[in-house]
């Protein structure tokens, strides 16, 4: 899933992390939106990023595939 600032609330959020049930492995990028770098979500490894060069070294860095 990718969001930019304010596009996403709480509830798309946990819709998202819900995917970690059924996948090995959930990755969320969020670009801006500082409410979204303090989310908390089991199971799923969130990107905050303020610009493409912050999210492909998050994206690298990434553990599991």
């Amino acid at each position: 899933m990718l969001t930019g600032s304010g596009s996403t609330d709480g509830s798309e959020l946990n819709q998202a992390a819900a995917l970690s049930e059924v996948y090995p492995t959930v990755v969320i990028g969020a670009f801006g939106g500082s409410d979204v770098r303090a989310a908390r979500l089991p199971g799923v490894t969130l990107i905050a990023a303020a610009d493409a060069a912050a999210f492909a070294d998050g994206w690298n860095a990434v553990p599991a595939w």
